[in-house]
């Protein structure tokens, strides 16, 4: 926990060298969806002069009130995990914070999948019994899913990493930059004003996360900029993760955007 609290700029700005190495000068295009988006948009503000096109997918322009929350809660369950040691654990023979580290999982999921797809998938389905055990193990479906979710995270995931990559989420702040470069107090359009891309926003019907809403200011936002904007609204009951399994029909629209 010594090292420092980063941002989504702060990632962007570690990219460019990388790419100065690459001998990279023009990017065709940046994309990403969720904190990906974050990313992209990032990138046209920091290095406009690199940047052709954007594609943005499920995201914001800053991290909004609900999103902090659920964040803190996630943080909160690894931080109070015993075994989380203040961030210490590497060498504890008991191991990492498994615990917490499982249930912020459960709670980030949750807020991936839209309540419909939920019923769908699972309604009050029972786990194994044929009825409620009136006991305060695992009776429904939707339960042993999450418990399933939290296991498998843990096991691929760092809980430390988990508390540094949410804090930034939390930072992000797409209209921030352009008040700190410019006397724009913290305005969206001046900040769109400080980027030369192309921009595509996609957003997903049932996705409450990053709604669609979001996505519509961003792109009223950048034409208001003088930028070409295009929002392409994706009918998709699965919720915020739609962006990863849903090739339809935004597979075909980014490759239009791509040639």
């Amino acid at each position: 926990m010594e090292f420092p609290v980063i941002t989504i700029h702060d990632m962007v700005r570690a990219q460019r060298p990388l790419l100065d190495l690459l001998g990279i000068r023009k990017l065709h295009a940046v994309s990403g969806g969720s904190m990906g988006g974050m990313l992209a948009l990032a990138f046209t503000q920091l290095y406009p002069e690199m940047t052709e096109r954007a594609v943005v997918l499920a995201s914001a322009a800053a991290q909004h009130a609900q999103a902090i929350a659920w964040n803190k809660i996630g943080r909160r369950a690894i931080m109070n995990d015993p075994l989380w040691l203040g961030g210490n654990y590497y060498d504890s023979p008991q191991g990492p914070p498994r615990h917490g580290l499982a249930v912020a999982r459960m709670i980030g999921h949750v807020t991936y999948i839209s309540e419909g797809a939920m019923d769908r998938k699972f309604g009050r389905a029972l786990q194994a019994a044929g009825k409620e055990s009136f006991s305060f193990g695992v009776d429904y479906s939707v339960e042993s899913y999450l418990a399933h979710q939290g296991q498998v995270f843990h096991q691929r995931f760092d809980a430390n990493s988990y508390l540094y990559i949410t804090r930034a989420i939390d930072y992000f702040d797409f209209s921030a930059m352009a008040s700190a470069t410019q006397a724009a107090g913290g305005d969206l359009t001046a900040a769109f004003a400080q980027t030369q891309a192309r921009f595509r926003f996609f957003s997903y019907d049932a996705d409450w996360l990053y709604s669609p809403e979001r996505m519509e200011v961003m792109t009223v936002a950048a034409r208001a900029a003088g930028r070409e904007a295009v929002h392409h609204k994706i009918h998709a009951p699965l919720g915020h993760d739609a962006f990863l399994v849903q090739k339809e029909p935004q597979t075909e629209l980014i490759a239009e955007f791509l040639r």
